[in-house]
């Protein structure tokens, strides 16, 4: 007996492309449900105040200052305002090698880095770990929005 007959039959008995169609279709009925019943639920309890602290790297100085005089940031695809508390230029600094082999600690003299801390509700249980609407935590890359958008770090996360 042929594994596939003249007409493309498996064994003599069923389409090749009908058996594929078949076992497609049982995949999706088993994977739907399980998505669908295995999400994390969303936290029910009311939102905290939460203050995070970002730091937005390599910015050239008008950025900067266009950064420090913002009051209200929103975070990635989040709908709820972050209150800024604080907005401090901090110069960028790194490690520079001499001809000597020596490591000597050099400043950026193009860019600035630029620290944030802002205040709005969230909730800090993990997993779901949410700021102003947008699922994040210590060490995410985040898109901070206002009249401008630059990208920042997540240094910390705390009940205000």
């Amino acid at each position: 007996m042929r594994f596939l007959d003249d007409q493309g039959r498996l064994f003599g008995k069923i389409n090749i492309i009908d058996l594929g169609l078949i076992l497609l279709l049982a995949a999706l009925l088993v994977l739907v449900p399980y998505r669908l019943l295995t999400r994390t639920p969303q936290s029910t309890a009311p939102a905290q105040t939460v203050e995070v602290t970002l730091l937005v790297e390599a910015v050239r100085p008008e950025v900067a200052q266009a950064v420090t005089r913002t009051r209200t940031i929103y975070l990635g695809q989040g709908r709820l305002p972050l209150e800024v508390t604080s907005a401090e230029v901090v110069p960028r600094r790194f490690n520079a090698l001499t001809a000597t082999g020596e490591t000597r600690l050099g400043q950026d003299l193009v860019t600035t880095n630029v620290l944030l801390r802002a205040r709005g509700p969230g909730h800090l249980t993990p997993p779901n770990v949410t700021v102003g609407g947008e699922r994040t935590g210590i060490g995410a890359r985040v898109v901070v929005r206002s009249l401008i958008q630059v990208d920042a770090l997540v240094l910390d996360l705390r009940e205000a």
